[in-house]
């Protein structure tokens, strides 16, 4: 069963880095959607953006128009890849990340496990989210704060 499941992350990890390559597009979002994250309708997926799951199927959610601008960071799955030290000292996090309609994340910006972004939030440019975002709200900063209620939506 090891094999197997090696064997799929192994063609996991090519179809992503092909994807990586990709400019902008709807065949980039299906290649990634193929890796196992799940991809809405009109979702734009910026040069350099990285998903970190640990390769688990539905773990990173991209609803309908939400926006990853260039350099993005999105890990829903961390540890250190040695499970004695992981379960030690208690290293693993992992959890469901979930970008809303319309939500936009800015260049650079890191977001983490268990986060929520609302419909037409926003999250600032090189920004570190590790809380739940409601919807129509901005946020920025390392770690990221409230900065107002978005009044466009």
């Amino acid at each position: 069963m090891d094999e197997k499941i090696s064997i799929l992350k192994i063609f996991k990890y090519l179809i992503r880095r092909i994807a990586f390559l990709l400019p902008p597009s709807k065949l980039k979002n299906l290649t990634y959607s193929i890796t196992g994250i799940s991809v809405g309708k009109n979702v734009f997926i910026g040069d350099g953006v990285r998903f970190i799951d640990g390769y688990k199927t539905n773990h990173i959610k991209l609803e309908d128009n939400s926006v990853l601008s260039p350099g993005c960071i999105l890990i829903s799955h961390a540890s250190t890849g040695n499970k004695i030290y992981d379960q030690e000292y208690n290293l693993i996090q992992s959890g469901k990340i979930v970008i809303g309609e319309f939500a936009w994340i800015g260049s650079g910006a890191v977001v983490m496990p268990d986060v929520i972004m609302g419909s037409r939030s926003i999250l600032g440019a090189n920004s570190f989210l590790n809380k739940k975002i409601k919807e129509n709200a901005i946020w920025a900063g390392s770690p990221a704060k409230f900065i107002k209620k978005n009044i466009k939506s």
